[in-house]
């Protein structure tokens, strides 16, 4: 659970479902337990205590963006640490969507990416798969329904995805 600073004062008057004000600079924590569908494209999950509910949602963009980038960064630095040729150059695909509304970012059922799995899925942590330029990063794993070798099915709180080994990495990068 990150801890999050707010840029900016957020009030029950713009956010009615809030119980009281947040102010500018006041810390809270990223909740990444099932939200239910309840938070907006634009907003953050959050709660006053690690881990626990309740949770409400603030804007994402009264949130520091500081917090954000170094968060960004840190994932960026720990999938390149982790990259080994060990690791398998997979497809995951998203073969349900649990939501009520369809995905802010596009990614619905079907939508496929390719790269390598920087680490199999674990409950409690997002899915790396690392590309060319970037990665693809899934909610945090709430359930593992199929762990195979070769692959697998895991649940989030928004969605099911299946992976399958395409081949490991060291063919994958003396074909490139």
């Amino acid at each position: 659970m990150r801890e999050l600073t707010l840029n900016r004062d957020v009030t029950k008057e713009e956010c009615f479902w809030l119980d009281r004000d947040f102010k500018k600079g006041e810390k809270v924590y990223e909740y990444t337990g099932h939200t239910y569908g309840c938070i907006q494209g634009s907003g953050t999950a959050c709660s006053l205590v690690p881990g626990e509910t309740p949770f409400f949602e603030l804007p994402t963009e009264s949130i520091m963006a500081e917090t954000l980038e170094e968060q960004k960064a840190a994932d960026n630095e720990r999938m390149l640490k982790e990259q080994t040729e060990e690791q398998p150059f997979v497809t995951i695909e998203k073969v349900q969507h649990n939501m009520e509304v369809e995905h802010p970012n596009g990614i619905n059922e079907g939508y496929q990416r390719q790269g390598i799995l920087i680490k199999r899925p674990t409950v409690g942590e997002s899915v790396l798969v690392s590309r060319v330029q970037g990665y693809f990063r899934t909610s945090p794993v709430m359930e593992i329904l199929l762990d195979k070798e070769d692959g697998g099915e895991f649940r989030t709180s928004n969605s099911t995805y299946k992976w399958v080994v395409v081949k490991d990495n060291a063919t994958a990068q003396a074909e490139a």
